[in-house]
């Protein structure tokens, strides 16, 4: 067919998958921690003991993915929450995960950061944040744009061309 990759599967997923990237712009990322699966119990303890010491809500997800579109039952749990609701929503996201064979490595949880909402999903209870996706090649971006473009209608800000520029730099230099 005359087409080849331009990259190799072990750069995809250093890429592609969490622990690949993550060490490489600490700095200019949320708060996170890699949580080995395991039983329900250990998982939890290492969540709460995250969310005190950061003192903050999470996004739970795995090596690639969240379940944003099940924001309230499998993703997210509020600074605030008690064990019971950790324990629950751990266990809506392992069960979902495992369930769809869609566990791609351990879980990670990531420190929430409010940002700037612009809606809710069109087909979930997911709030959709002004997010841009970006593709790079050689450490050069080659096309940024909107996320949700196609799902709201919505003024977008400018794009942070900038800061964008630098976090792929340092992922491709790493």
């Amino acid at each position: 067919m005359g087409c080849h990759l331009i990259n190799s599967p072990e750069q995809y997923k250093a890429c592609h998958w969490f622990e690949g990237w993550y060490h490489l712009i600490e700095d200019m990322t949320p708060k996170s921690k890699i949580i080995k699966r395991a039983e329900v119990r250990p998982m939890m303890d290492e969540v709460l003991s995250f969310m005190k010491e950061n003192n903050c809500g999470v996004i739970l997800k795995d090596q690639v993915k969240s379940l944003k579109h099940n924001w309230k039952t499998s993703c997210f749990i509020p600074a605030d929450a008690n064990v019971l609701d950790v324990a629950m929503i751990i266990s809506s996201f392992v069960q979902t995960k495992e369930e769809y064979n869609d566990f791609q490595g351990d879980m990670v949880t990531r420190q929430f950061v409010d940002l700037k909402m612009i809606g809710k999903h069109p087909k979930s209870d997911f709030m959709m944040a002004e997010e841009y996706r970006s593709f790079v090649k050689n450490g050069k971006v080659i096309f940024t744009d909107s996320q949700w473009k196609a799902s709201i209608k919505y003024e977008w800000s400018d794009i942070p061309y900038e800061f964008i520029d630098n976090v792929a730099k340092k992922i491709y230099e790493g």
